[in-house]
């Protein structure tokens, strides 16, 4: 009997490996038809045990000490660590915006293979415009299955795609209009006056910004205002944790069914039970108030006006699960741009006066108090805080990189024609390629972006057609190559709550520079130098869960103008 049982052991150990082993020789012969650079991975990055291994602390800190190669060849693979790499393993791979393959066609991407899934990596801004404008909707559809995890609250514009997507889109477009906009403004400039009379220098201002977009959110959003003076409860409360704590709320109450989350995970039950309680409750007050019995411009309150009644706009559990989605990247965009955004001003002092100076010129003749500056005058002149939150997504995208497919019967991009694959956009590589952004393309310098700044790199391509992307429709800002800019995404899929965030975001950081000068906060025995170097290497560390985050404590003075 001993011999049997050895041959069933060594099958059952061996078999799964030669299946994998034929897997990936099949996605590789697929991949070398295209002619792209290809890099192959023995083990699938996508695997949830290898994400989780490499995301552990002591295997992060062994990777950081390999040659840089090998380290940029493991952190491109994961989702958290693939800014790490900042667009080096493309140019490596001969994906970069200018290498040319060896027919003389302009190489656009390049193709990670493994057992599990072929991905093509673009890298061109050509390419990515190709991908993320394509007029064939089918072309090059969004992974919808990857996104499940985020119905929590019900089916909602992330989500879906086809007809499903055109129908939340045509319902919950025109809610993020001026009038919202000018809701947004005046709330952002009340919180960010409000946070700055709590700080207490030195601090790190993660926590701050966390609560400053959260409190903008409230209002908004749902109407509720919120205040960096009283503590949260109820509703705040429960935004709080559902924000803080997104990636394993999200895991949790949509993987568990209720009696586990019961009786294991109360605290996230609860938390989805009132969350989506409080919205239903929301949602109902809006829908039976008269039309004339408030002004009110926050989101939900327009979204629930788009359409009297379910038949006419989006359902009850469509506006939840809308309002979910809306709550979580917007908070996350918001409060993970700024913390970036403040400790880059810090470290580049000419970047930051010139902001500073920006904001004074902008501000001449308005009132001392920010509750009287009004939306349509002022937020226009304050273009150069503006570049600064351009050069910040540009250099610490939120989100790395965008996720797309081929569908089962492949696609044709670039005039090559590519096998059924995962087609990732790279945001992380585009926006530092010096193709596209010039021989200091890894500086943070918001100059570049101004109009006025006639010897920026982008000063070349005014007058070009077709520069319009997401983001970007400002008269007073430098265009870059369409497709080298995507932190919005573009196209159809772009950003529908992008103004949201540019106007929070203006407002706060307007708010501070005409008051503070920051600086990074020096420790027992640093100079300033030391202090710098320090704080740079938090922003190397940088790492994504939900969105990309500064990677370590850094705290930062707050000096009275």
């Amino acid at each position: 009997m001993e011999h049997p049982l050895l041959t069933l052991s060594a099958l059952l150990i061996f078999l799964p490996l030669l299946l994998n082993t034929f897997r990936l020789f099949h996605n590789y012969r697929l991949a070398r038809s295209t002619g792209l650079p290809i890099v192959v991975y023995p083990f699938s990055p996508s695997n949830g045990l290898i994400i989780l291994l490499l995301s552990l602390p002591p295997i992060q800190r062994l990777v950081n000490r390999f040659p840089q190669q090998c380290a940029d060849y493991f952190n491109n693979a994961t989702f958290t660590n693939h800014w790490k790499v900042k667009g080096r393993f493309a140019m490596m791979q001969g994906g970069g915006g200018g290498t040319m393959a060896t027919d003389g066609k302009r190489q656009g991407a390049f193709i990670s293979v493994s057992s599990a899934k072929i991905v093509v990596w673009v890298t061109n801004a050509e390419w990515a415009n190709e991908v993320l404008n394509s007029r064939n909707h089918n072309m090059f559809p969004k992974p919808a299955k990857a996104y499940e995890i985020m119905k929590l609250h019900g089916p909602n514009i992330l989500t879906s795609e086809g007809s499903e997507f055109v129908h939340h889109k045509k319902h919950a477009l025109p809610a993020f209009g001026e009038r919202n906009n000018t809701l947004v403004w005046t709330e952002s400039l009340r919180q960010a006056t409000e946070m700055c009379g709590t700080w207490t220098s030195p601090l790190d201002i993660g926590s701050s910004t966390l609560s400053l977009a959260l409190h903008v959110l409230s209002s908004a959003a749902y109407g509720i205002p919120m205040s960096f003076s009283e503590r949260s409860e109820g509703f705040h409360s429960v935004l709080n944790f559902v924000t803080g704590n997104l990636p394993m709320h999200a895991l949790a109450t949509s993987t568990f069914p209720s009696w586990f989350l019961k009786r294991f995970l109360k605290q996230h039950w609860n938390a989805w039970e009132d969350f989506g309680g409080y919205l239903r409750s929301l949602i109902h007050k809006a829908r039976t108030r008269e039309r004339g019995e408030s002004e009110r411009r926050d989101l939900l309150e327009l979204l629930v006006r788009g359409g009297n009644n379910e038949k006419e706009g989006l359902t009850t559990e469509e506006l939840t699960g809308n309002l979910f989605i809306f709550t979580v990247a917007g908070h996350e965009t918001s409060a993970q741009t700024l913390h970036f955004a403040l400790v880059s001003l810090a470290l580049e002092q000419e970047a930051q006066e010139w902001a500073a100076e920006g904001v004074k010129e902008a501000l001449q003749g308005e009132d001392e108090d920010s509750g009287n500056w009004k939306y349509e005058e002022v937020y226009p002149k304050l273009a150069r805080v503006l570049c600064v939150m351009l050069e910040t997504m540009r250099l610490y995208p939120i989100v790395p990189y965008i996720p797309k497919s081929t569908g089962p019967l492949g696609a044709t991009l670039g005039g090559i024609d590519i096998p059924s694959s995962v087609v990732i956009v790279d945001p992380t590589a585009l926006h530092r390629m010096p193709e596209y952004w010039g021989p200091e393309a890894d500086s943070f310098d918001p100059s570049r972006w101004d109009v006025n700044n006639e010897k920026s790199y982008l000063a070349a391509n005014k007058g070009q057609q077709g520069l319009q992307a997401y983001g970007l429709e400002y008269p007073t800002i430098h265009k870059p190559r369409r497709g080298a800019y995507c932190p919005f995404s573009d196209g159809a899929r772009g950003c529908i709550g992008r103004k949201f965030a540019q106007v929070t975001f203006v407002a706060a950081v307007a708010t501070v520079l005409k008051g503070f000068k920051i600086r990074v906060a020096r420790e027992d025995g640093e100079d300033q130098e030391a202090a710098n170097k320090r704080a740079r290497r938090a922003l190397d560390n940088s790492y994504a869960t939900v969105s990309l985050r500064v990677g370590g404590s850094v705290k930062l003075c707050f000096d009275k103008r």
